[in-house]
């Protein structure tokens, strides 16, 4: 089964935060070994006991971090872990393979942030790493820390490729699921999303909303008569048609079959008619197959009043129901409903 993209968002966020959990009792673990083992001064046994505490209290926060953590959050824990794994080397005589473990906020934060605070985190990492390495008892290590930051440069890059690519992914997914995969235009949950959007906005700021229905006339027949192939090629030339005649701010979705609306914020009734007319005059210039194409169109209008985005709909249904039974290719307008031949108008 195909995955939303917030499912895979959702999907990436539990998964690192039970990485960034297990990591911390990982280093606990090994903490508390160290904390116990004989042949360790009286100081390193110190440390080890105050990282186990602190990467318990980490791996509290990160259990308790929700399966989508927002920026804030995930920014808190890695600094959290960075400060301290930086404060256990600081107090460390022998460092042995710690200060690798600053790597892994760094590899979560390149892959949950954006660019610029995962490149500042891993930054901080180094800095971090390079304080604590100065002030640790056994003195610094220019190479240790020359080792860390090209395994943690290495690996945050991979990562940054790895998210690009779930973003890509996640792109793609959002694509096909908000559009039509004929025409490229929105899909009927767009439309029904965008749109009831709208008229919250306009019902908020005043002023109108039009709402234009299209359905192209005898489509079925067409079908029948010249194959499928003729069919999509009528509805794909309609599409373009439309989003070509209509403005950047209007929504211009399929919703089904040979029916096309467009939403068309702060247009009155005159003006969704002269669009619809407009439209019906490019469709029959347009030689989109062998045959002549028309179009019907229904408008209701939005004033700010009740309703939404389903009640809008149905009156625009009503409105090309209408003009359809008066003899197709003309506009007619919901309550009160008159009819027009697009010529007239």
């Amino acid at each position: 089964m195909a995955q939303t993209p917030e499912a895979i968002r959702l999907r990436d966020a539990a998964r690192w935060r039970r990485i960034s959990m297990w990591a911390a009792i990982a280093c606990g673990a090994g903490l508390l070994f160290l904390a116990v083992v004989p042949g360790l001064s009286a100081n390193d046994h110190r440390a080890a006991l105050n990282g186990v505490v602190a990467c318990a209290l980490l791996t509290l926060a990160a259990w308790r971090t929700h399966t989508h953590p927002t920026t804030i959050e995930v920014i808190a824990l890695a600094l959290g872990a960075i400060a301290i794994i930086s404060g256990l080397i600081a107090t460390f005589e022998r460092t042995g393979g710690l200060p690798f473990f600053i790597v892994l906020p760094a590899l979560a934060g390149a892959y949950l942030l954006p660019t610029r605070q995962s490149v500042a985190l891993g930054v901080v990492a180094l800095v971090a790493l390079g304080g604590a390495l100065a002030l640790r008892p056994g003195g610094w290590d220019a190479l240790i820390w020359a080792q860390t930051a090209l395994v943690l440069i290495a690996l945050t890059t991979l990562t940054r490729a790895l998210r690009h690519g779930r973003d890509l992914l996640i792109h793609d997914l959002e694509r096909v699921a908000s559009t039509d995969g004929l025409t490229g235009l929105a899909n009927r949950g767009t439309f029904e999303e965008v749109a009831g959007r709208l008229i919250e906005r306009t019902r908020i700021d005043g002023g109108t909303l039009a709402l234009v229905m299209f359905d192209i006339d005898h489509f079925k027949a067409l079908n029948d008569r010249e194959g499928h192939a003729a069919g999509d090629a009528a509805l794909t030339g309609f599409a373009t048609l439309l989003s070509t005649a209509s403005r950047p701010t209007d929504l211009v979705a399929r919703i089904g079959g040979e029916e096309f609306v467009a939403v068309m914020p702060g247009l009155a009734v005159d003006g969704a008619q002269a669009f619809a007319g407009r439209v019906g005059e490019l469709l029959r210039d347009q030689a989109t197959t062998g045959s002549r194409l028309t179009v019907s169109a229904g408008v209701a209008v939005f004033d700010g009043g009740d309703g939404d985005v389903h009640s809008l709909l149905s009156d625009a249904d009503r409105a090309l129901y209408t003009a359809k039974s008066a003899g197709r290719d003309r506009v007619a307008v919901a309550e009160p409903i008159t009819t027009a031949g697009i010529n007239g108008l």
